[in-house]
C-alpha cells in the first residue's frame, strides 16, 4: 500500500504491524452475499455494537469508522473474490480514513487477484501478495506432525502415503482426515487439558483425550468415509 509520513513502530501503510496486534482485535468475516450491505451489517455484529446495523448507510458507516478508530485491529475478510466493487471500495475507504487503525487482509481464490488488478486505487494500496501452494512431501514431515498429536509418533513413511493418495498437499483435506481418524478411533472429549496426565492431549477441538494407537486400516476407513468410490491400497 501507499506509505505514508509514519510514526516508530508503524510499518510503510502507517499502520501498526500486524503482528503486534492481539488476537482479540482480529474481525474475521466470511459473506453470504456480494453486496456492500452484507459487508456493513457482518462488520457492525463483529464490532459488537449495539442493536442492529442502522439501515442509513451514512449513519451505519459513520458508526463502523468511529469503532475503528478506538484501536488497532485487522480485518479479515474471507472469499474476498465474491465482493463487488462497491464493497471493495468500501474497504478501501475504511483504511484510508485517517482516524481508522486498520490493517485488512483479503482471502480468496484466484478470480480475487484480477479483480484488485482491475482497481488501481485499490491495488496500489497493496503492500503484500502471498500465494498459497500445496504443501511438499518434506512440509507434510514437519507440518502435519505440528499440527495434532495423532501424527507426532507416526513413521515418516505414513504421512507420506496419506498425502499421496489423499491430501496431495491440502492442508484442508488434511485437516478433515485427522477430524475424522480421531473419530474413527474412538477418541472422546475429556475434560481437564490442563492435566498433567501425558496420556491426554489436545483433540481437534482443543481438549483432552487418550491417544489411540496409529492403524493404516482407520486411516483406509477414514478415507473411504471421504471418498467411497476410491479404493486405497499399499
Amino acid at each position: 500500500m501507499r506509505p505514508r509520513r509514519r510514526r516508530p513502530g508503524q510499518d510503510l501503510r502507517g499502520r501498526p504491524p500486524p503482528r503486534r496486534t492481539r488476537p482479540h482485535t482480529t474481525l474475521r468475516i466470511k459473506l453470504s452475499s456480494p453486496k456492500l450491505q452484507a459487508l456493513r451489517d457482518a462488520l457492525y455484529k463483529k464490532l459488537d455494537l449495539p442493536g442492529e446495523a442502522p439501515l442509513n448507510s451514512t449513519r451505519c458507516e459513520t458508526m463502523l469508522k468511529e469503532a475503528l478508530s478506538e484501536t488497532s485491529r485487522v480485518l479479515v475478510v474471507d472469499e474476498a473474490q465474491w465482493l463487488d466493487t462497491r464493497a471493495f471500495e468500501f474497504i478501501r475507504e475504511l483504511w484510508d480514513d485517517e482516524d481508522t487503525r486498520l490493517a485488512v487482509v483479503l482471502v480468496g481464490a484466484e478470480t480475487c487477484y484480477q479483480k484488485i488488478k482491475n482497481r488501481p486505487a485499490l491495488d496500489s494500496r497493496i503492500l503484500v501478495w502471498q500465494r498459497y501452494k500445496p504443501l511438499t512431501p518434506t512440509e507434510v514431515l514437519t507440518v502435519i506432525p505440528e499440527y495434532h498429536p495423532l501424527w507426532a509418533d507416526v513413521p515418516a513413511d505414513e504421512p507420506l502415503w496419506i498425502d499421496d493418495v489423499a491430501c496431495h498437499g491440502n492442508f484442508r483435506q488434511w485437516a478433515k482426515i485427522t477430524y475424522l481418524l480421531w473419530d474413527e478411533c474412538g477418541g472422546t472429549e475429556v475434560k481437564g487439558a490442563g492435566s498433567a496426565d501425558s496420556s491426554h492431549r489436545p483433540t481437534p477441538h482443543g481438549t483432552a483425550a487418550p491417544l489411540p494407537p496409529y492403524s493404516r486400516d482407520l486411516v483406509r476407513a477414514v478415507l473411504s468415509r471421504l471418498d467411497p468410490t476410491q479404493r486405497h491400497v499399499d
